[in-house]
């Protein structure tokens, strides 16, 4: 079965925006399943603006956190009468009530990051043990769902990024282009391994020379037919594919009972040809377990993708 698991769940938002009441929340209902964050490079972003000071390593980093699809944000975004109605019961230990209105506009500027398919906006302008729960179990339900993904839904998230990506001011994190990561893992049960790939009208050919090039450069190195004439156990480092074509680096390496395969494209076409690449590269990935016990005994199987190019050709 495929995870698509959660590297972090991060709670952006103003002061008095309810992150440490939905953090609490969200650990109980969830029975403490994700490392959750308070705060991101978002956080850094909204302040440095506050405060006049230099933007571009925060919107960078702000970047840097997003393009990792493994990571999904909640961006709490309550009305700002429900921020002043908060801040007349609480008060704040650092805003009054003109700079928290500064903040709560800086981070309403930022509600289109809710284009992006890993970011949640939620209006949690009620308040009460009801509302509460509702943001909690929404929030729980979204992340579970995205950990549960099938390769369709997998390929609709990166092509729902690259569709979401904005383009403008450099200082507003917007216009950069950068790399697309994620990782999936599989138990070994392979249930969406489809050999079909291989027929593809379009893309068969190709995939069937990057199987091929890559299942003789194992079987070699297993036979030590290398530079070293050594042959090569589970613990190499040398099962690799290189190329200038789009599928660009392949490696296999085998650490603590996990077969993990990371992939580089140096360019891919989100709208048309990366779910293809996308049931290829899971279906290496199967063959390459069941072909090479030599490799194993493997518990479980990762693949890591980096996209450094993905774009809309239509």
């Amino acid at each position: 079965m495929i995870t698509f698991p959660t590297n972090y769940l991060v709670l952006e938002g103003s002061d008095l925006s309810g992150k440490g009441t939905l953090y609490r929340g969200v650990h109980r209902e969830s029975g403490y399943r994700w490392n959750i964050q308070d705060r991101s490079f978002l956080s850094m972003l909204v302040y440095a603006k506050m405060y006049g000071r230099e933007t571009g390593l925060h919107a960078r980093g702000l970047w840097g956190e997003l393009t990792n699809l493994n990571n999904r944000m909640v961006l709490l975004l309550p009305t700002r009468q429900a921020i002043l109605d908060r801040y007349s019961v609480r008060g704040d230990d650092i805003q009054d009530e003109v700079s928290l209105q500064r903040v709560v506009d800086l981070f309403d500027d930022h509600d289109w990051l809710g284009d992006f398919p890993n970011v949640m906006v939620l209006d949690n302008s009620e308040i009460g043990r009801e509302a509460l729960d509702e943001s909690v179990t929404t929030v729980v339900g979204w992340t579970k769902t995205k950990e549960e993904f099938s390769l369709d839904d997998i390929s609709a998230e990166v092509l729902g990024f690259v569709s979401a990506m904005p383009t403008g001011a450099a200082d507003d994190m917007r216009g950069y282009e950068s790399k697309i990561s994620f990782t999936l893992y599989d138990d070994l049960g392979f249930e969406e391994a489809d050999p079909d790939v291989m027929d593809d009208p379009e893309e068969g050919k190709y995939y069937l020379g990057i199987f091929d090039e890559l299942t003789a450069k194992i079987e070699r190195e297993l036979a030590g037919d290398n530079e070293y004439g050594e042959p090569q156990t589970a613990s190499s480092r040398r099962f690799v594919y290189t190329s200038d074509t789009c599928i660009s680096f392949i490696q296999i390496l085998v650490r603590d009972g996990l077969l993990d395969m990371h992939v580089v494209l140096r360019s891919t076409n989100a709208l048309k040809t990366f779910s293809k690449d996308l049931r290829f590269l899971y279906y290496l990935l199967f063959r390459v377990c069941i072909d090479y016990g030599e490799l194993g005994p493997v518990r479980a199987a990762s693949l890591r993708v980096q996209l450094n190019s993905a774009h809309l050709v239509r």
